[in-house]
C-alpha cells in the first residue's frame, strides 16, 4: 500500500477566495473564444502564500481583446530532446494593447510529482520589453524548454503542464484569476522514457470493493504519446455516511465524484494520479479515464491505489504486469 503520508502532497498550492481587483469594470459581449488580462506582479505576499487561485461566474475585468494561444497545445518529446512551442498573443480588440514586462512569466509543472508540494520544474521569469499590439496584430514568443529542471537536471518521464502566470481569463462561461505559483495551463507536454514505447491494449477487468463501493480497472491502453487507465465504479448506496469525532453522522450524496490515487511503474518513483476524466455515468455507475505518461517496452508492472472515491475514503489496489 502506498503511504497516507503522501496524500498531503496531492493537494493544490493554497488557493485564497476571491481576489479583489482596484479599477476592473463590469464586461459583456465578451467573444466564447475566450480574452485575457496580463497583471502585474504582486511585490508583496499575504503571508505563507506564494500563489493565489480564484474563479467567478461571471466577467469583472476590463477586457481590451487579448487572445492568447499555443501552437501546437500538446507536445511529445523523447529523452535528451528540445521542444519549442509557439505562444501567440493576439489582439482581436478595436485598441492597441500594451504588455510591459514581455515575455510574460511561465512554468512548467509535473502535477504527478508528490515529492514537492509546488511541482514547478521550471520557471520562467518575466522580461523586461514593453510591446504594443495593434487590432488585428500578433506577436510570437517561442517558447523552448531542453527537458531540463531549474537545477538543470533531466525530468523523469511525465505528463508536464505549461502555465501562464498573472493573469485574469474570461472564458465567456467563468473567469479565473492566477498569480504566482498558480498558473493558468495553456499546454501539455508528454515526455516519453527511453527506449521503445509499450503499445498495447490489455484488459484487465479486475475488481476491487471497498466501503460498499466496487471499483473496477477494466483496461490500459498503452500509446506512444500516452498511457490510458479505464476505470468503472459502482457506488450501491448513493448515501454515503460519516461519523465525526463528537459521534454526530455527516450524510454526503454522491453525484459526479472523482477518484483520487496514486501510481508506480515497476519499483519507480510513486505519482500522483491527476489527469481525469469522468467520462460516463448513469445512477450508481461511474466510468472514468486516468492519463499517465506512456510507459516503456521494458516495464514489468504497473501498481495503481485509490484512496478515495469523492469523500468515501478507502483502498482499492491494483498490480498489473506487462
Amino acid at each position: 500500500m502506498f503511504p497516507d503520508t503522501y496524500t498531503k502532497y496531492a493537494l493544490p498550492i493554497l488557493i485564497i477566495g476571491t481576489l479583489l481587483l482596484c479599477g476592473c469594470m463590469e464586461t459583456s459581449n465578451l467573444d466564447p473564444e475566450g480574452e485575457w488580462i496580463i497583471l502585474p506582479a504582486m511585490e508583496e505576499w499575504p503571508d505563507g502564500t506564494t500563489g493565489i487561485s480564484s474563479i467567478s461566474d461571471s466577467a469583472t475585468g476590463d477586457y481590451q481583446g487579448l487572445v492568447i494561444d499555443t501552437i501546437p497545445e500538446y507536445v511529445v518529446a523523447g529523452p535528451g530532446e528540445n521542444i519549442s512551442i509557439e505562444v501567440v498573443f493576439r489582439n482581436k480588440g478595436d485598441n492597441p494593447i500594451t504588455i510591459d514586462n514581455f515575455p510574460t512569466a511561465f512554468l512548467i509543472k509535473n502535477p504527478a510529482d508528490i515529492s514537492d508540494p509546488s511541482r514547478i520544474a521550471r520557471r520562467y521569469l518575466r522580461g523586461h520589453e514593453t510591446v504594443i499590439i495593434e487590432p488585428g496584430d500578433t506577436i510570437i514568443y517561442n517558447f523552448e524548454w531542453n527537458l531540463k529542471d531549474n537545477n538543470g537536471f533531466q525530468v523523469s518521464p511525465g505528463i508536464y503542464t505549461v502555465e501562464i502566470i498573472d493573469v485574469m481569463y474570461y472564458n465567456g462561461e467563468t473567469e479565473s484569476i492566477k498569480r504566482g505559483d498558480m498558473g493558468e495551463k495553456i499546454a501539455e507536454i508528454t515526455v516519453q522514457p527511453a527506449g521503445e514505447i509499450l503499445e498495447s491494449t490489455i484488459f484487465v477487468n479486475e475488481s476491487k470493493t471497498d466501503e460498499g463501493i466496487t471499483i473496477t480497472l477494466e483496461s490500459i491502453n498503452a500509446k506512444s504519446n500516452y498511457t490510458e487507465l479505464d476505470f468503472s465504479a459502482y457506488a450501491a448506496n448513493p448515501d454515503y455516511v460519516s461519523v465525526m469525532p463528537d459521534g454526530r453522522e455527516w450524510t454526503y450524496k454522491l453525484s459526479d465524484e472523482n477518484m483520487h490515487g496514486y501510481y508506480r511503474i515497476d519499483n519507480g518513483e510513486m505519482k500522483y494520479l491527476w489527469n481525469v476524466e469522468l467520462t460516463d455515468r448513469k445512477d450508481s455507475q461511474y466510468s472514468y479515464k486516468y492519463l499517465i505518461e506512456p510507459i516503456s517496452r521494458d516495464a514489468g508492472n504497473l501498481s495503481v491505489i485509490i484512496e478515495s472515491f469523492g469523500p468515501v475514503p478507502g483502498s482499492w489496489e491494483y498490480e498489473i504486469g506487462f
